[in-house]
């Protein structure tokens, strides 16, 4: 079960839930794909979901596990 704020319900392009412009303050910020069109079907969960920080901290026990 993928976690509820990743998960793209509304079947849209790329985006990050928890984004943020300097330009306009908006929180939800769309992925601008330049040079190339938005992947087709859209994606199953937002660009939250990548490379998220509890990874790090996941890396970080399992090293000091040791």
């Amino acid at each position: 079960m993928d976690f509820e704020q990743w998960v793209n319900r509304d079947d849209e392009p790329m985006f990050s839930r928890w984004g943020y412009t300097l330009e306009t303050g908006q929180k939800r910020v769309s992925v601008v794909y330049q040079g190339r069109p938005a992947p087709v079907p859209n994606p199953k969960l937002t660009i939250d979901a990548l490379n998220h920080p509890i990874f790090a901290w996941r890396n970080w026990r399992v090293s000091t596990d040791r």
